[in-house]
């Protein structure tokens, strides 16, 4: 069945509704090409889903008529997991991001580090983070979870708090490997607050960024390995290690 979601939409419309954003009316017109009382899946982007018959109106306007109760599927819900990392360049950014949706990750907040590359002052952060959302929100629609991932406008490396929630720092320079990963991470299952992933540039992380994250009571060092993996696949086994983990 096909989906779309429909950010904002109220749970208390109980019979029908106009869909009013255009580009996503446009979308299940044009793109998916979903036929006139053929049923769809409506996601409101917080967990709950629904289903719902399409009749056309007009050029843009689409109508639906919802056919069944608003339910939260756990199976499709986020992990606790929020994935801190460095603005990597153009695609591969958006790759990440496509991935990080895609493996459940709850929250995305790109930073700004020592050794970032991308420009991001000159287009500013709304504008990324606007673009960056949208990646995702298609991601959402394609990959069968229920609730959307929250991705964050890039901040400075300075911003992020090390004392808020446990964070698991991937560092070439440690020496903890991820054998004892489980292990760590069932120590925390009982932990009321979600797990914090912080991945580096592609430059490494500075010296002062070491030491403020070495100083974090809150923040344990790991290790994926003895080669230096690119910032985008770091960021990607690390994910899918935590959602192996916390799957156990």
């Amino acid at each position: 069945m096909r989906r779309m979601f429909i950010p904002g939409i109220s749970l208390n419309k109980k019979d029908r509704l106009f869909l009013a954003p255009k580009d996503e009316a446009h979308h299940i017109r044009k793109v998916l090409r979903v036929e006139q009382g053929e049923e769809i899946e409506i996601l409101d982007g917080l967990g709950s889903v629904c289903t719902a018959t399409i009749a056309y109106e007009g050029k843009e306007g689409v109508r639906l008529s919802i056919v069944s109760p608003w339910t939260k599927p756990e199976s499709r819900a986020s992990i606790p997991l929020i994935l801190e990392i460095a603005c990597l360049k153009g695609d591969t950014m958006e790759w990440v991001i496509e991935k990080a949706t895609e493996l459940g990750v709850r929250e995305f907040i790109p930073y700004i580090s020592a050794h970032t590359v991308t420009q991001v002052h000159r287009r500013g952060a709304s504008s990324y983070q606007e673009k960056w959302q949208k990646i995702s929100d298609q991601s959402l629609k394609q990959c069968g979870r229920a609730e959307r991932m929250l991705v964050h406008a890039p901040v400075e490396f300075s911003a992020l708090n090390f004392d808020q929630d446990p964070r698991i720092v991937f560092d070439e320079q440690s020496n903890v490997t991820t054998r004892n990963f489980t292990e760590y991470l069932n120590k925390l299952s009982a932990h009321p607050k979600p797990i914090r992933i912080l991945i580096g540039p592609e430059g490494g992380f500075s010296e002062s960024e070491r030491q403020r994250f070495n100083r974090a009571s809150l923040s344990t060092k790991l290790s994926l390995g003895k080669t230096i993996l690119r910032a985008e696949t770091a960021a990607v086994v690390a994910c899918g290690a935590v959602k192996l983990a916390m799957s156990c």
